[in-house]
């Protein structure tokens, strides 16, 4: 056991959501863990009214747990962050002399990025996106028409991302209801600074480091590859003959790097279970 996560409350739900802020700020390395089933289960309806039991794991999840499904606001949060942090990194190119030191930043984007289209590869699935600034924040336009715009909190720990996300315009068609209380949309004239009804809630996110062309994110539990192209990359990508898997089925793989020093068995030697190799 790595620890123990207890949070309290004046009710369930107030209890629940510290707790999903505080697994939501877990920094874990090197080991494997079970933070992405317990971020989705206590979101699962059952678990949020409190009707669960000591068979809830095997009735809720009986094939066992991959990876979260992520409704359409939940991919719009983690695909704007993300794209905030493009846009940082493009003005960062542009004024490299000027740079100042800075982690994780997806604030000070200003007037320095001019609408670009993209097409963002999430664990391989494209998504498009034009991506511009609007009133010194990154703002990100999805393929359904709807746009958010991205203000970072200076305050999130080191290597996360605590950003509020504003809309800016919601989608044609009516957003799934049972996601969060999202407000109504706002104009594109809007002052953001003071226009707090049209706030979301505030998402943490964790850059967990730079991949080639993009970046590798933490969100709700799991991780996540988001990579930035242009249409025409994608297009040329997409002839880019696919790496075989290597065979490894001939090969003995050892769970950490070091060097073959001597080998202690010949071919036709019997090797059982359990047995040293000198038995």
């Amino acid at each position: 056991m790595i620890c123990k996560l207890i949070t309290y409350g004046p009710d369930r739900q107030s209890a629940l959501q510290t707790m999903r802020e505080a697994l939501d700020s877990y920094v874990i390395r090197g080991v494997t863990h079970n933070i992405p089933i317990l971020r989705d289960m206590i979101d699962h309806p059952r678990f949020i009214s409190g009707d669960i039991s000591t068979k809830f794991i095997q009735e809720e999840y009986p094939t066992g747990f991959a990876k979260r499904e992520l409704k359409d606001l939940q991919l719009h949060h983690l695909l704007s962050t993300a794209a905030a942090l493009k846009a940082t990194e493009l003005v960062d190119n542009v004024s490299f002399q000027s740079k100042v030191a800075r982690q994780d930043v997806v604030s000070e984007v200003a007037s320095g990025v001019e609408a670009q289209e993209y097409v963002v590869l999430l664990d391989g699935a494209p998504h498009r996106i034009i991506l511009s600034s609007v009133e010194g924040m990154s703002q990100v336009e999805f393929e359904d028409g709807s746009k958010l715009a991205v203000s970072e909190d200076s305050e999130a720990p080191t290597n996360h991302i605590r950003v509020r996300h504003f809309i800016v315009e919601e989608p044609c068609e009516h957003e799934d209801e049972e996601l969060v209380d999202e407000t109504a949309a706002a104009s594109e004239d809007v002052e953001f600074e003071d226009s707090h009804d049209h706030i979301s809630d505030v998402v943490t996110i964790q850059n967990l480091g730079s991949i080639p062309g993009g970046f590798k994110i933490g969100y709700l539990g799991g991780v996540y590859d988001v990579v930035f192209l242009t249409p025409r990359e994608y297009e040329l990508s997409k002839l880019m003959p696919k790496k075989a898997k290597a065979d490894t089925s001939m090969m003995v793989v050892s769970p950490m790097p070091g060097t073959v020093v001597t080998i202690a068995v010949s071919a036709g030697d019997s090797v059982r279970t359990a047995c040293s190799l000198q038995c």
